[in-house]
């Protein structure tokens, strides 16, 4: 015996009452990972949304501010990083590991 399985709608899309016919011409909707659907990075971070970015917590941002590891600037009343002092940052830490892990080698 064949069983017929039928689907809503809101299985293909993910949106209720949205099928691929409906969707129409408008494909982003249906593309979430998409370049399309992405919106601009900001030039200028916050603390929570560098400490975000980082996967730390706000406080340890506020310390790395204080230790001079990652610059940041005021806009008017707020404390933001620039993207470019963060992606520094991240690449200072992966030239630091890379020179840990050679070391670890040659004292072997």
């Amino acid at each position: 015996m064949r069983r017929s399985i039928r689907k809503n709608s809101a299985d293909q899309t993910g949106l209720p009452g949205m099928d691929e016919e409906s969707v129409g011409n408008n494909r982003s909707i249906m593309r979430w990972g998409s370049s399309e659907s992405q919106p601009p990075q900001s030039l200028l971070l916050s603390v929570n949304e560098t400490a975000a970015l980082l996967g730390i917590h706000r406080a340890t941002v506020y310390e790395l501010l204080a230790t001079g590891q990652l610059r940041s600037t005021t806009l008017g009343r707020r404390r933001v990083i620039p993207r470019v002092a963060v992606e520094a940052f991240v690449a200072q830490l992966d030239q630091r590991a890379t020179q840990e892990a050679e070391q670890l080698r040659s004292a072997r």
